[in-house]
């Protein structure tokens, strides 16, 4: 991609966030919902690449599993920061703040491989100065990294409050087209 050009991207784009992050040394990642493909993805940093993550700190969310909680404390245990923030639906991914993503896909495996998402990737040196701020703005604002303490509150308000039975199974149907994967 040439230099302060933008570039589309369809579907899925795991193997472009692959390509991003293998070689940078600093990833900023704002995503609401994290599953454990981001620990998958992240795996081959080190504790050389500073990384640091705005999610949502929803537990409702953690306990019907729409992030998981246990991907957020490999995370944190990896050395990844993270801060969380109420109201958050934006997805931006910044590497060595020389490419940014803005994109509808979340840290996970819906929004990495499997949905059909849309993206713009760009090296626009004043987008990216943006969004970094943007990033900033967010972090100054969420205060205080998360904790194991915090996670381990969160795990037992959890098992104190999940339903005994599993939650009914949705008995309304997706009434939209299929399209493959591939085209």
């Amino acid at each position: 991609m040439p230099k302060h050009s933008n570039e589309i991207h369809l579907r899925s784009w795991h193997d472009k966030f692959l390509t991003l992050a293998k070689s940078a040394r600093e990833i900023k990642i704002i995503s609401p919902f994290i599953n454990q493909i981001a620990v998958r993805a992240l795996r081959h940093r080190g504790r050389d690449c500073k990384i640091t993550l705005i999610t949502k700190y929803d537990v409702g969310n953690f306990a019907n599993g729409v992030s998981d909680l246990k991907t957020i404390k490999k995370l944190l245990h990896r050395g990844v920061q993270i801060r969380g923030i109420r109201g958050l639906h934006s997805k931006v991914y910044i590497f060595d703040k020389a490419t940014a993503v803005v994109t509808s896909s979340n840290f996970t495996s819906g929004g990495l491989v499997n949905n059909f998402e849309c993206g713009v990737i760009t090296q626009s040196k004043p987008d990216i100065f943006k969004l970094t701020k943007h990033f900033e703005f967010l972090w100054n604002y969420g205060e205080r990294n998360l904790t194991t303490e915090k996670i381990k509150e969160w795990e037992k308000e959890i098992k104190k409050n999940k339903p005994k039975q599993p939650p009914h199974k949705n008995p309304f149907t997706d009434e939209g087209a299929i399209v493959p994967k591939e085209t």
